[in-house]
């Protein structure tokens, strides 16, 4: 009993890493751990050795052709207007955005996304604002991947080029916030007492810059045959950045 307790938990920290194995090759076919590793006419006898060579496999497979990294630097001024009347903005990062700059791409991915705000604070005063993912979309061959880690959301302390974090480091072992999900994307910007202790502080914002470091792979479909989120249509001008 107790061995095939542990039994269960090491299958589980298996098929953790087959996840991480697929989100971060965005490959959700391919399978390495094999149910099969425990028998029960044996009691589970040479378990242990099949999910090690699962694992081996897993390790040894092969990873995708380099992708092309570019880095997007994006500002919305237009939005400054709702922004001090309500306190919060809401915006997207579209498919047809994304194809302007480089069509017939697919797999964009978010490394890494940070916002500055052009804004007058007093001494000794921050910036307090929630940036949320609210939807994110992966293009995989002719297909949408929808809201990996959805939800997600970091907070704007400084308002220059603010990733949420306290030292920023690409070779982290974690998952840096939003990374991996795709660069099609919606997003909003919360200002808390929008219309108390911040307000003159909002009043004072000029631009929004979103900063977008995003992965790649070349090729994919035909340019104009792209798949956009569901329920937007393809915009027909680009946005002032």
């Amino acid at each position: 009993m107790l061995y095939y307790q542990a039994y269960d938990a090491t299958v589980s920290l298996c098929l953790a890493a087959e996840a991480c194995w697929q989100y971060e090759r965005a490959d959700f076919t391919t399978r390495f751990i094999k149910p099969s590793a425990w028998n029960d006419t044996y009691r589970g006898l040479l378990s242990g050795e099949s999910l090690k060579l699962d694992l081996l496999r897993m390790e040894t497979a092969l990873p995708p052709s380099t992708d092309d990294v570019l880095t997007l630097n994006r500002e919305w001024a237009d939005v400054v207007m709702r922004l001090s009347e309500e306190g919060a903005v809401e915006f997207e990062i579209t498919q047809a955005m994304l194809d302007e700059d480089y069509p017939g791409q697919t797999l964009r991915r978010i490394k890494r996304i940070s916002v500055s705000l052009p804004v007058t604070v007093g001494p000794y005063q921050d910036i307090r604002a929630i940036l949320t993912q609210s939807y994110n979309a992966v293009q995989i061959g002719n297909t949408l991947k929808e809201n990996m880690r959805a939800s997600q959301q970091i907070a704007v302390s400084t308002g220059i080029d603010d990733d949420g974090l306290f030292v920023f480091n690409f070779d982290d072992e974690r998952y840096l916030p939003f990374e991996g999900t795709g660069a099609i994307s919606r997003w909003r910007l919360d200002f808390p007492h929008f219309d108390g202790s911040q307000k003159d502080m909002i009043a004072s914002i000029t631009d929004i810059i979103v900063h977008i470091r995003y992965t790649a792979k070349a090729g994919g479909i035909n340019p104009g045959k792209s798949i956009e989120a569901p329920g937007k249509k393809r915009a027909s001008k680009r946005p002032s950045i």
